[in-house]
């Protein structure tokens, strides 16, 4: 005799209510939340057992934890008017992979180009685009300067193969953009030759990153599949506002649970007190000193920041576990 278990349509026990679907999968309906509380609940036991187990693993003196069940976080947390990572699955993640901005028309011969670029959240640009050329190699000169133009941010020179059709001049760093913050790339150096329509002045939007033509050169592309002038992935920051601390902290370190990341993904944090000072890019699983602020902690950021050659989603942050220790 085959004897079959017979799974009925809701089941409710002790107020939970179980449902099975069309595929027999069982699944807990909305918005019976308990059994998410206790994931969420030991989610954060674990985070805080994994802060714990140091050599000496008691020696701090206040422990901040909490659990992305949902977008505010377990304990709402999460300042999400300030957050620019991504909510998916439980957990928090850096966003798309590429997000390139193109144009159509061809340049005339020209040296170097210059152009502002804004994002409306947190991106690394990763590589410039160049127009092909003819002659011999040389060396091309990239600069990002802020909106000013007064402060050069970063910098680097490449040697270019001459002859060469398109191709991306990739940053030897990643540089972070910061949201809603104009920045100016300029090309230096590089002798383009083709000739045809101009685009001369223009401003152009694709993915949430606007680029803005500057002066009156044009911008290096070639017909109707033009190589992107910037191609970027999306980084993302996580803020939590923090409980006040009695005592004055000398050192914090960050324990996260990123369940994925890639060799060359990159998580740190930041600090930041009440008048905006900030300690940044902390090292996680590092007793990190304060040196910048003038005041305890009420902000804490984790940023997201993926490789160049980027996997979506990745990395990502489930749960956190600031260790903070105090003067007595």
């Amino acid at each position: 005799m085959v004897k079959a278990t017979v799974i009925p349509q809701l089941t409710d026990v002790d107020g939970e209510t179980i449902q099975r679907d069309g595929s027999n999968r069982l699944f807990v309906s909305e918005p019976d939340l308990r059994l998410n509380r206790d994931i969420a609940e030991n989610q954060i036991d674990i985070i805080e057992l994994q802060a714990n187990a140091g050599i000496t693993p008691f020696d701090h003196d206040f422990l901040v934890s909490d659990s992305f069940s949902d977008s505010n976080g377990y304990k709402n947390s999460v300042d999400l008017s300030e957050t620019s990572a991504f909510f998916t699955s439980a957990k928090y993640v850096a966003g798309a992979v590429d997000s390139a901005v193109c144009i159509s028309g061809d340049a005339p011969s020209q040296t170097g180009f210059k152009f502002k670029i804004n994002c409306d959240t947190n991106f690394i640009l990763n590589s410039v685009g160049l127009a092909g050329r003819s002659g011999s190699s040389t060396n091309v000169t990239l600069t990002i300067k802020d909106a000013t133009e007064t402060d050069t941010l970063y910098t680097q020179t490449t040697n270019v193969a001459g002859a060469g059709g398109d191709q991306q001049l990739a940053l030897t760093t990643p540089h972070p953009l910061a949201k809603n913050t104009d920045y100016v790339v300029i090309i230096s150096a590089y002798t383009l030759s083709y000739f045809g329509s101009v685009v001369s002045a223009f401003s152009n939007t694709t993915d949430g990153i606007t680029i803005t033509n500057m002066a009156s050169q044009p911008f290096p592309s070639s017909g109707s599949s033009p190589e992107p002038v910037a191609v970027c992935s999306k980084g993302g920051t996580i803020q939590m506002d923090l409980p006040a601390f009695v005592g004055t902290i000398l050192s914090t370190q960050l324990i996260v649970n990123s369940p994925e990341r890639e060799t060359g993904d990159n998580v740190d944090y930041n600090l930041i007190d009440a008048s905006a000072n900030e300690d940044s890019n902390q090292e996680l699983n590092t007793n990190n000193e304060i040196t910048n602020l003038v005041s305890n902690p009420t902000i804490l950021q984790i940023n997201l920041t993926p490789k160049l050659d980027a996997t979506a989603n990745t990395p990502s942050v489930k749960t956190y576990s600031l260790k903070v220790w105090t003067s007595e």
